[in-house]
């Protein structure tokens, strides 16, 4: 079986007991980044003494993916197979989906469980009153294609939703000031940590 979990993406009391759970019967943990994920374990084993027994972690992120698809076997998914991305919800802006493909295409048996989420999060912090809203991800680095990613999400009759990174932001709002000045803007940086900070424009 295969089960995607959710890790938290700052506060480490935000994973479910369920993940927890699934976590320790675990014999195989596919991760986004093996370091990242075994110095989350580390830190909840501490925490919560707990013994999360799995020894096998293999790397499976967007650069590798295809590749290992390739080595994988319906057989291989009669372990308790786990994947988590480095933080937050897998398959939302991080990896996982072509591993659910498999799933779907092989008939294997797989949940996805619920969990920490910054889009929904940060959702449900802005005070918007939509009921419906598009999720953009990343926008790129620079050049032509963000510029036109970003044009698509200022002209989306639909509230849009963004990631950026922190050493881009300024550059950001920028680009977004020079489109549409007098647009309301809602930034959530650093969620569920100690510094979490928010911040809307009326």
């Amino acid at each position: 079986m295969l089960t995607l979990v959710p890790t938290p993406i700052g506060n480490l009391e935000d994973i479910s007991k369920r993940s927890l759970n699934v976590l320790m019967e675990a014999e195989l943990i596919f991760c986004e980044d093996t370091r990242v994920t075994k110095k989350l374990l580390n830190l909840l084993s501490e925490r919560e003494n707990l013994t999360f027994k799995c020894s096998e972690f293999k790397s499976f992120h967007s650069h590798n993916e295809n590749q290992i698809l390739k080595t994988l076997t319906p057989e291989t998914f009669e372990k308790n197979i786990v994947y988590v991305s480095d933080a937050g919800m897998p398959c939302v802006s991080d990896p996982g989906a072509s591993l659910v493909q498999y799933a779907i295409d092989n008939n294997i048996e797989y949940d996805v469980l619920p969990g920490a989420n910054a889009v929904l999060t940060a959702f449900a912090m802005s005070g918007f009153s939509h009921t419906e809203f598009t999720f953009f991800g990343f926008l790129a680095h620079k050049g032509k294609e963000r510029k036109e990613k970003l044009t698509s999400v200022m002209q989306s009759s639909i509230l849009s939703i963004l990631y950026e990174s922190p050493h881009r932001l300024l550059k950001t709002l920028e680009e977004i000031k020079n489109i549409d000045e007098e647009r309301t803007i809602f930034l959530a940086k650093e969620l569920t940590k100690l510094h979490q900070k928010t911040f809307k424009d009326c």
